[in-house]
């Protein structure tokens, strides 16, 4: 299993969602599988159903994209 490192207090939801702090607490999670990230949080909330449940980690890579209101990036 692999570990990935999870911004603590810190969730990601679809509309104005929840900003990111200064603070850099984290927790570990395992995955079967290895993913290239940057950061990683928490979805809160049922904003992003059916694609993204609440409780589900997103891995965050930093890219150079030009995104718009609505955008989902992969």
């Amino acid at each position: 299993m692999i570990p990935y490192q999870v911004i603590s207090e810190q969730s990601l939801s679809a509309g104005y969602g929840n900003g990111y702090t200064d603070e850099q607490e984290t927790y570990t999670v395992y995955w079967d599988k290895d993913v290239r990230y940057d950061y990683a949080a928490e979805i809160e909330g049922n904003s992003m159903e059916p694609n993204f449940h609440s409780g589900d980690i997103a891995l965050i890579r930093k890219t150079h994209v030009n995104d718009y209101d609505g955008c989902v990036c992969d």
